[in-house]
């Protein structure tokens, strides 16, 4: 294509012309072959929050593909920061593959939204392109009406850890409730690190009465 001669393609990690992601760089990343609970981090079944870290308004499960380092953290900073939005269709396929069969039935998936400034900014919410990737495997559909952030914060990736809470505080509003009544929700973000914002929206939601809400993720930092 002419815009491929005129633009082309260089991996997100090496640089090196033809693909997003190059073959060599594909081999440094480590696809998750077990899950952890979104509150200890200790390995789980099936991805299930373990019973003794249960909370009335803490996430039920946590879904994670690939590990954030390396290539993959390229690739999901290339897309955030570099809006390289193209790179979305060849790098989901690579770093994740397939859906996991043991993912519950889920109702809904609700991307983590962005603040209305910051999608002006950016010109796209790559939690949503992440779900809408997610959704042509499973067909399972996608909010984006009722989970709103109302509040600018600063990116996360630069606070230290104890700044994140106080950062995200105050941030989320659940504008439809009836849209997550007594639904299971699949609670959509690229990439978590101590999952600070999953678990602020997560009781958002569950405030809304939400059944059971699940954070997916593209990437984890384990």
């Amino acid at each position: 294509m002419i815009l491929d001669y005129l633009f082309p393609k260089r991996c997100v990690s090496c640089k090196k012309l033809g693909k997003y992601l190059c073959e060599k760089c594909q081999t440094y990343i480590r696809h998750f072959n077990f899950t952890v609970c979104p509150i200890c981090d200790r390995p789980t079944y099936d991805g299930k929050t373990h019973p003794v870290c249960q909370s009335p308004f803490g996430l039920d499960g946590f879904l994670a593909f690939v590990q954030y380092e390396d290539s993959s953290a390229s690739f999901s900073k290339a897309v955030k920061y570099g809006r390289i939005r193209e790179a979305t269709t060849e790098g989901y396929r690579i770093l994740a593959p397939s859906w996991p069969a043991f993912a519950p039935k889920f109702d809904l998936f609700l991307p983590i939204p962005l603040h209305p400034k910051k999608l002006a900014l950016r010109g796209f919410n790559q939690a949503e392109l992440f779900a809408k990737y997610l959704n042509i495997q499973t067909k399972i559909p996608i909010n984006t009406r009722t989970l709103i952030k109302i509040r600018e914060t600063t990116p996360q990736a630069s606070l230290r850890l104890k700044e994140r809470k106080h950062n995200m505080e105050q941030g989320y509003v659940c504008l439809y409730k009836k849209d997550v009544q007594n639904k299971i929700i699949g609670l959509v973000d690229d990439v978590a690190t101590t999952r600070t914002t999953l678990s602020l929206a997560c009781q958002v939601l569950k405030k809304a009465h939400a059944k059971a809400v699940w954070g997916i993720v593209l990437a984890h930092k384990f």
